[in-house]
């Protein structure tokens, strides 16, 4: 994965910027404006819910909240996840806007997202699916979930490979990894060769830990199960497929973040999207 210090150095870039000079950092989109971006910013800084469909389109409004979302995501690096901060809460707010935003329009808002994002936006929205808040959790995982696709699943199969304690009850660590595999599923149908080979790989590592756990542990695990059955019903669905895309590299224009820009937790899924970088 990206390292922490990288990570961080990354989103203290944007801080940066975002103050310096307001949103520069973001493409304009046709009729953006300064002054939409800095009500989203007044929005955000009250903690008050942001009116997206009273500010403009989602070609206008989009680009202001994930720059808002970078800008306020270092929260996630905390070694005490627990501690409320202020950017937590302001960073609920803005995923809940953008979330809002995909629902109201989903094709217009995820095409800019696809436009925008990169493997970093994919690792702040993939800690931002498992973490203990509930709504952090639930609004990074929708928005992961509607804009993820083969130039970014990398970072999800690294984050879904975290050890996760096996537990009677539910914990923020297991719904997050649920939240992951599901994440992962979308792309499975249409997944490049080493997306489709980290996804497999994921399946049976994940099916295999299953098979060690009690019956009181395997009960509380029913929903994290039924994803993986879906991850591996998604993965064998390319078999009907002419031309399977799990059969070609990840092209180069699209498979740049994985190949060169992530730093992956986990060598051996590493080692999947490395091994092209060079057409081995």
């Amino acid at each position: 994965m990206i390292s922490s210090s990288r990570f961080a150095a990354k989103l203290f870039i944007v801080a940066l910027v975002t103050l310096v000079a307001p949103w520069s950092m973001v493409k304009p989109s046709q009729g953006q404006s300064t002054d939409r971006c800095a009500a989203i910013q007044r929005f955000t800084e009250t903690g008050e819910p942001i009116p997206v469909a009273e500010l403009g389109s989602s070609e206008e409004v989009v680009p202001c909240l994930l720059s808002q979302i970078r800008a306020h995501a270092s929260f996630l690096l905390a070694k005490d996840e627990k501690e409320e901060t202020l950017d937590a809460q302001r960073f609920r707010v803005i995923t809940g806007a953008l979330r809002n935003a995909i629902s109201v329009s989903s094709r217009n808002a995820i095409r800019v997202l696809r436009a925008e994002d990169d493997v970093l936006d994919a690792e702040i929205l993939a800690r931002g699916a498992r973490h203990h808040d509930r709504g952090i959790r639930i609004n990074s995982a929708f928005i992961l979930a509607n804009v993820v696709d083969n130039s970014t699943a990398c970072v999800v199969v690294d984050f879904a490979y975290l050890d996760v304690a096996a537990s009677i009850s539910d914990t923020p660590a297991i719904n997050g990894r649920a939240n992951l595999i599901k994440i992962a599923s979308v792309v499975a149908p249409w997944a490049f060769r080493e997306n489709f080979q980290a996804l497999d790989q994921l399946h049976e590592k994940l099916t295999s830990e299953m098979k060690l756990y009690p019956a009181d542990v395997l009960k509380n695990l029913s929903n994290t199960i039924d994803l993986l059955n879906l991850l591996r019903l998604r993965l064998d669905s390319q078999e009907n497929i002419d031309n399977s895309p799990k059969n070609f590299p990840i092209p180069p224009s699209i498979g740049s973040g994985c190949r060169a820009e992530y730093r992956f937790r986990n060598e051996e899924i590493e080692k999947l999207y490395r091994s092209d970088a060079k057409g081995e």
